[in-house]
């Protein structure tokens, strides 16, 4: 049941992430990780959020409400630190984003039903 609610409630953010303006994938093997950027308000850069998804859960690592450039910067470093710990990562289209997120969420989907 734990699990269960752990994948609706990935559901739930990643259904607003996939608003981003930003998403890189990352891989390592069959892992993925998602890290995106979204803006409260399209066409501002700020305020806005930096989201990582583990395929666990979404958590926010940063926000910023007027420093312009800060998630943005954040991201990045953010990615860099992913690559040199051996992950691959690529910037990604809405479209290519939205099908990653649904992937890992079928993958949480079947791990719960497999428990």
């Amino acid at each position: 049941m734990k699990a269960i609610l752990s994948v609706l409630i990935t559901a739930f953010f990643c259904s607003g992430i996939a608003m981003a303006n930003e998403e890189y994938v990352c891989n390592f093997g069959d892992v993925k990780r998602l890290i995106s950027i979204s803006y409260e308000n399209e066409g501002q850069p700020v305020p806005c959020e930096v989201w990582y998804d583990k395929g666990q859960g979404v958590e926010r690592l940063w926000n910023a409400q007027a420093e312009v450039g800060y998630c943005e910067s954040k991201a990045s470093e953010f990615v860099s630190k992913q690559e040199s710990w051996g992950w691959t990562c690529k910037k990604v289209a809405q479209a290519e984003y939205v099908e990653e997120v649904q992937s890992i969420q079928e993958e949480d989907v079947q791990a719960a039903l497999d428990q």
